[in-house]
């Protein structure tokens, strides 16, 4: 590998790329080195034309049990400017997934947590284990979570996101997919395979499409209703060749 890693791991095969963190010790916690290592490979990927689809934590369990606790030990004591920048890490590869061109799938084993919600909330597709769990415990540990708040705001809105942080309950696979952070639920002994004939399939589709669709659905996403409109009308000529009729 090329040394920007920093505790994740690559395979490629037929335009599909999928992209690993895994960690026994830390239950595949994500910390500073972890996320600046996947934001790296991200926009590494995003500029190869050979990259079709990004997989992320395909094989690994748990999918991510949140934030590694170690870094946030370091914090304490900590200047505002330190504390920024640490949170700038997450930040960055949040954003990566987001301006990824290529569509990111992430497929949950085990459990997502925290932070691992976080990074679910900016995947275009989820794919999850039917025995999977999902939650914010953050204020189970006695402080809130600030940072994840925000991402689920988006995704689960704000009544759900009231249930998921202040109680810290676990949420079951079912509940997750039916507030909308998961879209895909699959038996354990299925989720691989079912998750990889998936990300095969849209590689083998046109790549300025799927490229396109994505970007049409950021760009229109906070957009009003007729504005998203004539983005989608210029999206469509512009697909067809109508640029300049």
């Amino acid at each position: 590998m090329d040394g920007i890693l920093a505790g994740t791991q690559e395979e490629s095969c037929a335009g599909v790329v999928r992209l690993n963190w895994a960690s026994a010790r830390s239950r595949n916690a994500i910390g500073a080195a972890e996320a600046g290592g996947l934001a790296a490979r991200l926009d590494h990927h995003a500029v190869l034309g050979s990259t079709a689809v990004v997989v992320l934590g395909l094989g690994q369990a748990p999918f991510c049990s949140g934030w590694n606790l170690r870094d946030l030990d370091e914090l304490r004591g900590a200047t505002v400017e330190e504390t920024r920048a640490f949170f700038d890490h997450g930040r960055r590869l949040l954003d990566a997934v987001s301006n990824c061109p290529q569509p990111v799938i992430a497929v949950v084993a085990g459990a997502a947590l925290g932070f691992g919600c976080s990074l679910l909330s900016r995947c275009d597709l989820v794919l999850a284990a039917d025995d999977a769990v999902f939650g914010v415990p953050e204020i189970r540990h006695g402080f809130a979570p600030a940072t994840v708040i925000p991402e689920l705001l988006a995704t689960l809105g704000p009544r759900e996101t009231a249930a998921w942080a202040l109680t810290g309950d676990p949420v079951p696979a079912a509940r997750a997919a039916s507030a909308g952070l998961v879209h895909r639920t699959f038996a354990p002994r299925d989720l691989e395979s079912a998750a990889l004939e998936l990300a095969r399939t849209m590689a083998r589709y046109e790549p300025g499409a799927l490229r396109g669709t994505k970007r049409l659905i950021r760009d229109a996403e906070d957009l009003p209703r007729q504005e998203r409109r004539a983005l989608g009308v210029q999206a469509a000529m512009a697909g067809f060749g109508g640029r300049g009729q």
